[in-house]
């Protein structure tokens, strides 16, 4: 992508999707911060579509089954428009009653253009959410990788070329960085989802644990997972830092001005599941994060790397 300066008409609409970055994004708030100072208002105009679309699913205001259709024409014709909207415009009343959408979809437009991401990317994510709307168990982890590579691996495909990542060969690399972090969040909020009606966790790796459904809401009840929920969790720990292991080589192709970034990233996502570690798979008695000493080694740590 080309570093250029946001044109001043546009900055209300990147600074609203920059408040929704910086109160929902934590580390990858932390982490955006680290970036070129031109990158990211399109960090945070990809994160707050992101967030957005997600939550005509995950917390709705209205019917997601009308919400996120209409939401979709919105994104799809504004990226098919010739110019961005009116961020000041009166909302269309067929949109979501977000009143963060229509910034959202000027930044996008811009974004998108500026960075040069394929439609068929912002298409990929949206048909995850309406499987959301429809599918609630996975049978296998084969299933559950079909489901993130629209809820995830697009998104770290839209990411790559802000990181200064745009060979073809980082397309396979970006895409499973984007997976490694979302499973980290499947991992971290199966409480959450499982009160969403939605249980991520391959029924496979339940039935091989021999655990239910019925026991993981035991475990909400009680804040304390028995063994085998304990078990079940830990695997999946495990089967996400061998993600992260796979896509790893992914960050020495962005470009250096980048790194430290992306870095971050990766290393504060990947510590939410070794802290899931230490909580012997608890992730029941609250959400588990790094703590804010870890987040600060973290960054430390790949600034003392960078400056060798």
């Amino acid at each position: 992508m080309k570093d250029r300066a946001i044109p001043p008409a546009l900055a209300p609409a990147y600074q609203r999707c920059r408040e929704v970055h910086r109160e929902h994004g934590g580390a990858s708030y932390l982490a955006t911060s680290l970036l070129p100072r031109e990158r990211r208002p399109h960090v945070w105009a990809v994160y707050a579509f992101a967030r957005t679309s997600r939550d005509l699913v995950d917390r709705p205001r209205s019917d997601p089954l009308e919400a996120l259709p209409a939401w979709r024409h919105a994104v799809l014709a504004t990226l098919a428009s010739d110019a961005p909207p009116d961020p000041a415009a009166p909302p269309d009343p067929a949109a979501p009653p977000d009143p963060a959408a229509p910034p959202v979809l000027t930044a996008l437009w811009h974004t998108q253009r500026v960075v040069g991401m394929p439609g068929d990317l912002f298409e990929d994510y949206l048909a995850s959410l309406v499987m959301d709307l429809t599918v609630t168990r996975y049978a296998t982890w084969d299933d559950l990788r079909a489901y993130m590579s629209g809820a995830a691996a697009a998104l770290g495909e839209m990411m790559a070329p802000l990181f200064g990542a745009t060979d073809p060969s980082v397309r396979p690399l970006a895409r499973a960085l984007g997976e490694a972090f979302h499973f980290t969040t499947v991992v971290r909020d199966i409480a959450e989802d499982l009160a969403r009606g939605r249980v991520y966790l391959p029924e496979e790796d339940l039935v091989a644990h021999g655990v239910t459904a019925d026991d993981l809401a035991r475990s909400v009840a009680s804040r304390r997972p028995d063994d085998a929920v304990r078990s079940l969790v830990t695997a999946q720990v495990e089967r996400g830092l061998a993600l992260y292991e796979d896509a790893g080589p992914g960050l020495a192709l962005v470009d250096a001005r980048s790194r430290v970034g992306l870095q971050t990233a990766f290393s504060l996502y990947r510590e939410i599941l070794v802290e899931v570690g230490r909580h012997d798979g608890n992730v029941f008695d609250g959400r588990v994060r790094a703590s804010r000493a870890a987040r600060a080694a973290t960054v430390a740590r790949v600034l003392r790397r960078r400056g060798r």
